[in-house]
C-alpha cells in the first residue's frame, strides 16, 4: 500500500508534491495554535464572566442586607409604639371596667340596689366588651375563683398554668392584693384557651386593677398577634422584596453554582429571621 502511496505522489508535479510536503507543515501548526488559543480565550472568557457574577452578587448581596436591615428597624420602631400602644389602651379598658363596678357598688351603698343585683349588673356589663378579635375583661376573687368570664364563670384557676408551667394566676392574685388600689399591672403569658377553641398557644397579655371592696381582680386581656396587622404586611412587602431581588440560576447567564451566593451571608440570614420569621417573638409587640 505505502508503495502504491508513493509511486503516486512520486509522479505527481513538482508543485502539488511540494503541496503534499509543506501544507501539513502550515496547516497543523495553525490548528495547534488555534486551538490553544481559543482554550485560552475559553478560560479567560469563563473567569471573566465567574468573576463579574461574583461581584454582581456580592453587590446584590450587600444591598439586600441594607434592604432587610432598614425593614428590621423600621419594624423594631413599629413593635416599640405598639408596645405602648397596646398597653395604653387595655389599661383604659381596664380603668373603664373598675370604674363600672365601681359604680355598680355606689348604687348598692346608695341602697337602690342589693349587692348580688349590682354584681350581676357588673358582670353583664363586663361580659359585653370584646377586646381586639377573641379578647375579653374578665374577673376573678383573691382565691383565683372566675367571678366574670364569658366561658369558665364560678370556676376557681388559682393552680392554673401557661404553657411554660408558670402559675400566672398565682402571681396575678398575688401582685393584686399587695399593692394600691388605682395601681394598674400588666402581665404577659403563652396561652391556648381551649374552652374558646384555640388550637396553639399565643402569647397573651392582661393589664389588671384590684376592687378590694368585692375582692375583684378587673382584667382585660387579649392575644398580642391580633392587633399587629400591619406587621404582617410590612413582613409581606418584605417577602415581595426578596422574591423581586432573588435570582433564578435557571433563567440567567450566572453559573450555577453562584446562583445562592448572596444567601450565604451570615449578616444577611440572621436580619432575615428576625424579620421575616419573628424570631424570636418578644412579648407584648400586639396593638390594640
Amino acid at each position: 500500500m505505502s508503495r502504491h502511496v508513493f509511486k503516486f505522489v512520486n509522479n505527481l508535479r513538482i508543485r502539488w508534491k511540494m503541496t503534499v510536503v509543506v501544507l501539513p507543515l502550515v496547516l497543523v501548526p495553525i490548528i495547534v495554535v488555534g486551538t490553544v488559543v481559543g482554550w485560552i480565550a475559553y478560560q479567560q472568557a469563563y473567569l471573566g464572566i465567574t468573576q463579574t457574577s461574583k461581584d454582581d452578587l456580592d453587590h446584590l448581596a450587600a444591598f439586600t442586607v441594607d434592604l432587610l436591615d432598614a425593614h428590621n428597624q423600621q419594624f423594631l420602631t413599629y413593635q416599640e409604639d405598639r408596645k405602648a400602644a397596646t398597653e395604653q389602651e387595655l389599661a383604659s379598658l381596664t380603668n373603664l371596667a373598675y370604674n363600672m363596678v365601681e359604680a355598680q357598688d355606689n348604687l348598692f351603698r346608695k341602697g337602690e340596689i342589693d349587692l348580688e343585683s349590682a354584681m350581676q349588673a357588673a358582670r353583664n356589663a363586663l361580659k359585653r366588651v370584646q377586646v381586639g378579635e377573641t379578647g375579653y375583661i374578665y374577673a376573678m376573687n383573691s382565691k383565683g375563683d372566675l367571678t366574670v368570664h364569658i366561658a369558665r364563670e364560678g370556676e376557681n384557676v388559682y393552680a392554673e398554668q401557661d404553657e411554660d408551667g408558670r402559675h400566672f394566676i398565682r402571681t396575678m392574685c398575688k401582685a393584686a392584693t399587695k399593692t394600691e388600689a388605682d395601681t394598674l399591672l400588666k402581665i404577659v403569658y403563652p396561652w391556648r384557651n381551649a374552652e374558646l377553641g384555640d388550637t396553639r398557644a399565643r402569647q397573651k397579655m392582661a393589664v389588671y386593677r384590684y376592687y378590694e371592696p368585692w375582692d375583684w381582680i378587673i382584667a382585660a386581656g387579649s392575644y398580642e398577634d391580633e392587633f399587629y396587622q400591619e406587621a404582617n404586611l410590612s413582613k409581606g412587602r418584605i417577602m415581595s422584596s426578596l422574591t423581586v431581588i432573588s435570582l433564578d440560576a435557571s433563567q440567567s447567564n450566572i453559573p450555577k453554582e453562584l446562583a445562592h451566593l448572596p444567601f450565604k451571608n451570615s449578616k444577611m440570614i440572621a436580619i432575615a429571621r428576625t424579620v421575616l420569621n419573628l424570631g424570636p417573638v418578644h412579648p407584648c409587640l400586639g396593638v390594640f
